[in-house]
Parts: structure tokens; C-alpha cells; sequence
């Protein structure tokens, strides 16, 4: 992405931090940001990949809490094989 895209990428967020948090917690919040990750090349995942992030590790919280890979997949509407994956892809 050229640095101008991003930029703009960079100044929309800005505005939008500052219009929806306010004159006093904008600001602080964009210093924050800049301090923590001013001029690093940064990911920021999908709001959906955070979904799955907080669904997988749900799925795994369950198992080890003693749910069977059949009470989960019928629970989150998944194969039992992806359940499986799931679980042990980290190491459940």
C-alpha cells in the first residue's frame, strides 16, 4: 500500500477516534497509539478474525472444561472434524 493511502488509511481512524471518543480521550488515545506503534509496519486483523479468535478459544475453554467434541459442534454448528482442529491446533 503507498504511504499516501495509508496515511489517509491513518488520518481517517484518527478523526474517527476523535469524533467518537471527544476533545478530551481522542487525543489521548491517538498519542497512545502513535507512542506504542509510530512508524512500525502494523496488522490489524479484521473484526472477523477476532470473532473466530474469541470463538476458537471459547471452543477450546469448553473442551477442557469437560464438553465432548460432539456437544460442541452441535453447540457452535460446526463439523466435529473442525471442532477437532480447533482444539488441538494450539496445542488443546
Amino acid at each position: 500500500m503507498p504511504k499516501s493511502e495509508n496515511r489517509e488509511l491513518v488520518d481517517k481512524c484518527f478523526k474517527r477516534l476523535l469524533d467518537d471518543l471527544g476533545p478530551e480521550l481522542g487525543p489521548q488515545v491517538i498519542r497512545i497509539i502513535v507512542d506504542e506503534l509510530g512508524g512500525l509496519p502494523v496488522y490489524v486483523p479484521s473484526q472477523r478474525t477476532l470473532e473466530i479468535e474469541a470463538r476458537d478459544n471459547a471452543i477450546r475453554k469448553d473442551y477442557k472444561s469437560g464438553y465432548t467434541y460432539d456437544q460442541i459442534s452441535t453447540e457452535r454448528n460446526l463439523k466435529r472434524r473442525e471442532v477437532r482442529r480447533i482444539i488441538h491446533e494450539k496445542g488443546g
